[in-house]
């Protein structure tokens, strides 16, 4: 291996030690402040996926310290139990990022079905829509008034449903 890879190797580790050190730093800071609305991460988690639409992810809490995560499998927000109970501005903070991975994924497929040309912008980033793009049921973008354009009017390649 050469000096400049074994250079940039121990850059990158470098740099990832303390952004996990910072990380846990302003985490622990945070985590002593109580969130002025006095909701819990899970409460926080809730309001956030209600208000951007999302019915289709559940929240659950796991044991792992800062292992939160959302999965994109099984459509799950998995707080830490101390993130899904807390009261705390670090608490909320945590589960407003992981409910924004979810809102990725919903815009992600939004995206996707817009790519596709599979209807009108009002009506693509519906659960329903987003499922029928990726597993190519055409019926239920008919059934639904998906395929329309901004007016109401089919898309050509519908017609024929």
């Amino acid at each position: 291996m050469s000096l400049l890879a074994i250079l940039l190797f121990i850059g990158t580790m470098a740099l990832s030690l303390w952004a996990t050190i910072r990380v846990r730093q302003v985490y622990n800071r945070f985590s002593l402040w109580p969130a002025s609305s006095g909701s819990t991460g899970a409460d926080a988690a809730a309001t956030i996926l209600r208000q951007e639409g999302i019915s289709d992810v559940e929240i659950v809490a796991h044991d792992q310290m800062l292992g939160d995560h959302y999965d994109p499998i099984h459509k799950r927000v998995v707080p830490s139990r101390e993130n899904f109970y807390a009261t705390s501005v670090a608490a909320l903070d945590v589960a407003a990022h992981e409910c924004g991975h979810a809102i990725q994924t919903q815009a992600s497929l939004c995206a996707s079905a817009m790519a596709d040309g599979l209807g009108g912008s009002d009506n693509l980033c519906q659960p329903d829509c987003a499922l029928a793009a990726l597993t190519g049921d055409v019926r239920r973008f008919s059934e639904h008034g998906y395929g329309t354009d901004p007016n109401g009017q089919r898309l050509g390649h519908f017609n024929a449903v």
